[in-house]
C-alpha cells in the first residue's frame, strides 16, 4: 500500500511539473514605438525613423505627441524630413512642428471617417547625424494623447513606449 501511495504522489508531482501547451495567444500590450530601436551612423548620414502603432485594440480618431531628440547629435527639418504613413489614412490631417529639441506631431482622421485601430506606420521622420555621441530619440509618456471622434481625450491602458537609441561615430 505504501508503494502505491508513493507512486501516486510521484505521478502527481511529475504531472504538475510538466509544461502544458496552451492554445491561447500570449497577450501583448498596445505599443507606440520609434523604429528601428537601434541606429548607428557617421556624421552627415541620414536615417529614417518610423513612428509605429501596434496592437492598438481601442479605436482612435487622432493622436498628438511630442518626440524629443538631441540637436547636437541629429538634425530634423520639418519641411522635408517628414512622410505621412498609412495608419490614419491617405487623407489624414497632419501637423508637424519642430522647436528646439522637440518635434510636435498631430494626426487625425477626416470628420465623418471611422476611427482606426490595429497596427501601422503613423509617419516616417528623417534625421541627419550632426555630431559624435550617443543619445535617444524618445516620446515622453506625458506627451502622448489619443482622441475619439468627438475630440475627447481617451486613455489607452498599458501602453508601451519604445524609443530609438542613436550612436554617431
Amino acid at each position: 500500500m505504501k508503494y502505491i501511495t508513493l507512486l501516486v504522489l510521484i505521478a502527481i508531482m511529475l504531472s504538475g511539473c510538466s509544461s502544458s501547451s496552451s492554445t491561447q495567444p500570449e497577450e501583448t500590450a498596445p505599443t507606440i514605438s520609434l523604429k528601428p530601436e537601434d541606429v548607428q551612423l557617421t556624421e552627415g548620414q541620414t536615417t529614417a525613423i518610423r513612428l509605429q502603432l501596434d496592437l492598438l485594440d481601442q479605436a482612435v480618431f487622432g493622436i498628438s505627441l511630442r518626440i524629443d531628440y538631441l540637436p547636437v547629435l541629429v538634425a530634423f527639418d520639418e519641411s522635408s524630413d517628414f512622410i505621412l504613413g498609412s495608419y490614419f489614412g491617405n487623407n489624414a490631417v497632419s501637423f508637424v512642428k519642430s522647436e528646439g529639441n522637440s518635434i510636435y506631431l498631430t494626426f487625425s482622421r477626416i470628420q465623418g471617417q471611422e476611427p482606426v485601430s490595429g497596427a501601422g506606420t503613423v509617419c516616417t521622420l528623417s534625421f541627419t547625424a550632426q555630431g559624435k555621441g550617443m543619445g535617444y530619440i524618445e516620446i515622453p509618456e506625458s506627451e502622448i494623447h489619443f482622441y475619439n471622434s468627438d475630440g475627447n481625450a481617451i486613455s489607452i491602458s498599458s501602453l508601451v513606449i519604445e524609443e530609438t537609441e542613436i550612436k554617431i561615430q
